[in-house]
């Protein structure tokens, strides 16, 4: 039972008050409360979760990616999304290619610090399969794979312009076009 409780009360689903009692807090029973009870259970993060983080770190690697990226920089970024587009077309699961996306745009920052909080977060979700789980699913939608590729597409116009705040605001969009296909897949 204690453990039960404790599971709750990291989930954010209870509120332990020593001498007061558990209760159940204010968003105890909203959707994203219910994903993090089962990411805990399979001793996992929650996808949402996830997303906050990269949302918290990708765009500013965006932004620094188009002050400092090298050409070699970007031939690599060219290379994953036309190996993303490749495995759209045939019908494949583009999920490597897209997450080795992210991790070398992380990596043309060039600021280390965040390459390495982006390969951390890049390596959850690759182990994760909770996370696994909720994004094939996200990506079974019609059109999503197509949808994704040309967000990265996008993101790699404005790094290559140089265009800093363009990058920064289209990678900050396109995780709130995966947050929403993963609360898509949870609502």
């Amino acid at each position: 039972m204690r453990e039960a409780i404790r599971v709750l009360e990291q989930a954010g689903v209870l509120s332990v008050r020593m001498g007061s009692g558990t209760y159940v807090s204010d968003d105890g029973g909203s959707e994203a409360a219910a994903l993090r009870v089962l990411a805990a259970l399979q001793g996992d993060h929650s996808p949402l979760d996830i997303i906050v983080g990269r949302r918290g770190l990708e765009p500013e690697c965006a932004r620094l990616a188009a002050q400092h990226a090298h050409a070699g920089d970007l031939r690599e970024l060219q290379r994953l999304i036309a190996a993303q587009a490749k495995c759209v077309a045939d019908g494949t699961d583009p999920s490597e290619a897209d997450l080795d996306f992210h991790l070398a745009l992380s990596q043309a920052s060039h600021n280390s610090v965040l390459a390495a909080l982006v390969e951390h977060l890049t390596e959850m979700m690759r182990r994760q399969s909770l996370w696994r789980e909720i994004k094939s699913r996200s990506l079974s939608h019609p059109g999503r794979t197509e949808r994704y590729l040309a967000e990265h597409r996008e993101i790699l116009e404005h790094v290559s312009e140089r265009n800093h705040d363009a990058a920064a605001e289209s990678m900050a969009a396109h995780l709130d076009s995966i947050a929403a296909g993963l609360r898509d897949e949870v609502g």
